[in-house]
């Protein structure tokens, strides 16, 4: 995963269930992307990504079919 052109998670690996990842993002514009380095056993991967507020409250979202070499990018903006 990469937040901002800088890699935060380098090997994250697609699952059935989610997980979470708490990352700090900053004031202005904010550019979450992450990669389809394989396809594993079933193509293509599927995605699915959340933002979380702090109460809880889900601001932006995105949901991916990616095949090997391209990546999925969610942009937020943080006033």
């Amino acid at each position: 995963m990469v937040l901002n052109k800088a890699t935060i998670h380098p090997n994250i690996t697609l699952r059935n269930s989610g997980y979470t990842i708490d990352i700090n993002l900053k004031e202005g514009l904010n550019t979450i992307e992450f990669y389809a380095l394989n396809e594993g056993n079933s193509s293509p991967n599927t995605a699915e990504l959340k933002v979380i507020d702090t109460f809880g409250a889900i601001i932006g979202s995105g949901q991916w079919l990616l095949t090997t070499g391209y990546k999925a990018r969610l942009i937020v903006l943080k006033e």
